[in-house]
């Protein structure tokens, strides 16, 4: 008789499929919480008004005081699977899902059933915490509600209950299934809490001892910082061998794969760098309440550490409190890592004012003076680089940065360009800190862009004005560059003159992108957009109605240097998922080019599989490689020069994209390296000294690295539509290289970690096992450099360059070898697309006919044991800009690179034994035959 109290396996996974909901209650505002927030202030916050908030985010008492609750259930399980052990691949794929606790953060006079019933739908209602003053309602309040286990006051907020909460959740949800053990204890420093927080959540599933859970607080290698991307490193190392089936040959692998994995190790980084620009307190805060701030921030404070009264705090701990928790949040909830900063020096906002106004005040910028005041900007924040920041910011695979500053503006030392350029970078605005805590906790599902999606470009510039005209032909120019993507981008433009038409546009036509064409304006404390004769900031969207994507085209709609209040900050807060904004004036037609790139791009992802798995992947790469754009439009001679014909017979810009630039441009260096390649081809021409002239005198502007994201651009997933690729989609943008160099195909598997997951786990090449080719040889005695291994023990090759290509051998462990492609792009064709080792294997010593019969046999065994092994050749083949070609050619193909294996391609051992020829001599399987 079945266990009633054991769900079924159907219940089991409707279960799993539901986070856990979490109620956090605070007490309500003085005079109750219907009363309508503005960002706009009337007048100064004087004394009595800094009472009730804190200074200088801004984060009210009475949401402060809420704090000890969300805490707490960051350290309680956020899904159920937080309870039962995960295999290390899932652990490491978890890093591009958003697996956050779901929070409630209510007043106590709103903790009502229909606010409960709204955010917490589909989800497992399990706790309410709340101060203890308040016990009593929130449980009267809370009976009806159906939540697993009792309220908790904050007195009880212990070591001993969270352990008792988590067995109880388990019993709860899942009482037929081993719970894990090894329980989580609450967090002592909670300045450390970002780091140490997720990586004591991955011991635990992984099994570690306590002191590998809990490190020593110090720096240096034996630090938490050192410690916890150790064991990132570990779970990596882990997660491969899994994949490859070699776990039970740990020790000697193990330690191989271990050494392997630190260089290419990649987790999402999470950075809390607070600080408001001094020009934002005068505007804001009345000089008492100014010469009070001034005043806290010179006391010596001690650590932040948990407590169930650290909202009692003084202001500058409070709002440290909620940053190191908005944070911890986010580490957590992507199973990366996080650090807690020091402050914004105010040297550093006065220097980033400096830079924006010079923008703002000029008609052209000056090059030479941006140069100065980036040089000045990065003196300015020189403090804020430590062993620890840059060590983590080299092994991030996406950064998010809590602050009101562009960090992403700043060269990291050691790099030659902005940081904005070594890696894809969003924000999360500080101000107001209140909101920032409830825009993190606020968990909103992923957007999942598939199929045909629509674009609205609402042009709000007249059609009389001179910039107007100009942008009415830079969007006819991008819509060109778009065509190629057919279907996949449904695109639609408005004019606009005022808000109301802009409102309607967008719920008539519900884009998932909606591109505002307007005159920004910045003036005192507020960016706005110019729409009819209105200086719009809030544009009154709404959740209902706020498409997912917002793209302004508008100058200095995201300044940061005086800290104002921003359309790009409201646009998050109307129910925008992520807005994309300038910090200074741009130029109109090299704003449509840069925006034309970005939807090719967006259309190339969306018609097939491709490199980026989510929008702000493929924002850093528009950005990142619009470098050559930002240099040739420095000057007209350099804009002259780009056309001319280089040595090899195209222009120079064809010449860079197609065949210098390919492989050798690197994000930290990318303005260097692309000048570098350039000056290579201008000394080919004998032009060296005159264009290196030009790249300083009058120079160029890296106008590209002024554009900013923020809000959650890694949420919105570029979900691929699948039936083949877009054939070269974006090169009519110009600016997207060509994927056909062997180093550059290898580049491009290296740094993206799912195709490399793909080539080693369903077609047998692993650019991780290089050592397994090592000692062999052709038989002319030319050397092999080894690229790849196999499971098996086989080896992959690149022989010398025969005009322009290098052909690739493949020698497996068993003693056969030979040609297999005439490079590495044909080769990759073939291994995704055919079974062509069982193919060459079972070829009747060489028959052509037979080899295709065996190739149609071998592809029925394989959609038999791998249903998705379409879609996942499609992945690869977009992902590296190759073909998915029919079988039969394959076959073809493979068998002309094998019949040449002699006498040019014989691999031989080190002590020159000729390895055997790649043919099978059978046409079958030799016991069953095909089947």
């Amino acid at each position: 008789m079945s266990n009633p109290s054991v769900p079924n396996a159907q219940d089991l996974r409707s279960a799993f499929d539901q986070p856990l909901g979490y109620v956090v209650v605070c007490p309500a505002d003085v005079g109750g919480t219907s009363h309508r927030y503005s960002p706009l202030l009337a007048e100064q916050v004087d004394e009595a008004g800094s009472r009730l908030v804190t200074l200088p985010h801004g984060i009210s008492r009475t949401v402060a005081a809420a704090l000890p609750g969300l805490w707490y259930t960051l350290h309680l399980p956020s899904t159920l699977m937080d309870l039962v052990a995960m295999r290390a691949p899932l652990l490491k794929a978890a890093h591009e899902v958003n697996n956050g606790h779901h929070i409630l953060l209510l007043p106590i006079d709103v903790f009502e059933q229909r606010y409960v019933d709204g955010f917490l739908q589909g989800s497992h209602r399990t706790l309410v915490v709340c101060p203890d003053e308040l016990l009593e309602e929130a449980s009267a309040r809370s009976e009806p509600m159906g939540f697993a286990l009792p309220v908790t006051g904050y007195g009880s907020l212990t070591d001993e209950n969270l352990t008792a909460q988590w067995e109880a959740v388990h019993r709860h949800f899942i009482p037929g299934i081993e719970p894990l053990g090894q329980n989580l204890a609450l967090t002592r420093r909670l300045d450390l809490a970002p780091t140490l927080l997720p990586h004591r959540r991955l011991a635990r599933q992984m099994g570690w001892t306590a002191d590998q859970a809990e490190p020593p607080s110090g720096h240096g290698t034996d630090g938490p910082v050192s410690r916890a991307v150790l064991g990132q490193a570990v779970l990596a190392t882990v997660a491969r061998m899994e994949d490859e089936g070699t776990l039970p040959d740990l020790d000697d692998h193990f330690e191989r794969t271990m050494a392997e994995e630190p260089r290419r190790l990649r987790f999402p980084l999470m950075l809390a760098l607070p600080g408001v620009a001094p020009a934002y307190s005068r505007t804001v805060y009345s000089g008492p309440v100014r010469a009070r701030m001034h005043a806290a921030d010179t006391q010596d404070e001690p650590h932040d550490v948990w407590s169930v009264t650290m909202h009692e705090r003084s202001d500058r701990q409070v709002e440290r409190c909620a940053i190191e928790f908005a944070a911890t949040h986010h580490a957590v909830a992507t199973s990366g890592l996080g650090l807690m900063m020091p402050d914004v020096p105010a040297q550093g906002f006065i220097a980033l004012s400096e830079l924006e106004r010079h923008f703002t005040l000029t008609r052209t910028e000056s090059p030479a003076t941006v140069r100065k005041l980036l040089t000045r900007l990065n003196e300015a924040t020189s403090s804020l680089w430590s062993e620890d920041t840059i060590e983590l910011i080299k092994r991030a695979s996406r950064l998010t940065v809590f602050s009101n500053f562009p960090l992403g503006l700043l060269t990291m030392p050691g790099d030659t360009s902005p940081l904005a350029a070594r890696l894809p970078i969003t924000y999360r605005p500080l101000l107001p800190l209140a909101r920032t805590i409830q825009h993190e906790i606020n968990t909103r599902s992923s957007v999942n862009l598939s199929g045909s999606v629509r674009v609205l470009i609402a042009e709000c510039i007249p059609a009389s004005d001179h910039v107007g005209q100009l942008s009415r032909l830079g969007w006819s120019v991008a819509m060109e560059t778009m065509q190629p993507a057919g279907d996949a981008l449904k695109v639609d433009t408005v004019e606009i003159d005022t808000v109301d038409a802009l409102r309607r546009a967008v719920i008539e036509h519900a884009p998932e992108f909606l591109v505002i064409s307007a005159h920004g304006s910045f003036n005192g404390n507020v960016a706005g957009l110019v729409i009819g004769d209105r200086v719009c900031v809030g544009l009154g969207l709404g959740p209902a109605h706020a498409p997912p994507v917002v793209l302004l085209s508008a100058c200095h709609v995201a300044p940061r240097g005086a800290g104002a209040v921003t359309v790009t900050d409201l646009l998050l807060r109307e129910g925008a998922l992520a807005v994309l904004g300038t910090q200074v004036p741009v130029d109109v037609r090299r704003n449509a080019v840069l925006t034309g790139r970005f939807f090719a791009n967006v259309a190339a992802e969306l018609k097939g599989p491709g490199r980026h798995a989510t929008l702000l992947d493929l924002w850093h790469h528009v950005q990142g490689t619009n470098a050559v754009n930002d240099i040739f439009t420095g000057s007209q001679s350099l804009r002259d020069w780009s056309d001319s014909i280089s040595a090899s017979g195209v222009s120079v810009l064809e010449d860079f994209m197609m065949n210098r630039s390919v492989g050798r441009l690197r994000g930290p260096h990318v303005y260097q390296n692309t000048e570098d390649v350039l000056g290579e081809i201008a000394d080919d021409m004998g032009m060296g000294t005159k264009v290196r002239n030009w790249f300083r005198r009058p120079g160029y502007t890296p106008e590209s690295l002024f554009y900013l994201f923020a809000g959650r651009p890694d949420r919105i997933r570029l979900a691929h539509a699948g039936g083949g690729r877009l054939a070269s989609p974006v090169r009519g943008a110009r600016y997207r290289p060509a994927m056909t160099s062997s180093d550059h195909l290898l580049d491009l598997i290296r740094s993206t970690p799912e195709i490399d997951l793909l080539l080693r786990t369903s077609f047998g090449f692993d650019i991780g096992r290089k050592y397994h080719g090592e000692g062999l040889r052709l038989a002319s005695d030319a050397p092999l450099e080894p690229i790849a291994g196999e499971s098996a023990g086989g080896a992959y090759f690149l022989c010398a360059e025969e005009g322009g290509r290098r052909p690739v051998v493949f020698a497996s462990s068993e003693g056969e070898g030979g040609l297999i492609a005439n490079d590495l792009a044909d080769a990759l064709e073939i291994i995704i697309g055919l079974e062509w080792r069982d193919c060459l294997g079972f070829s009747g010593g060489g028959d052509l006919e037979v080899m295709q019969v065996s190739a149609q046999h071998l592809e029925r065994y394989l959609a038999r044991g791998n249903p998705e092994i379409t879609e996942e050749r499609a992945q690869v083949a977009a992902a590296l800009s190759l073909r998915v070609v029919p079988v039969a050619d394959l076959v073809i193909r493979l068998w002309e690179a094998a019949s040449r294996t002699e006498p040019d391609y014989v691999v031989t051992t080190e002590d020159g034994e000729p390895y055997d020829p790649p043919f099978g001599e059978y046409s079958e399987p030799r016991h069953s035959g095909w089947r």
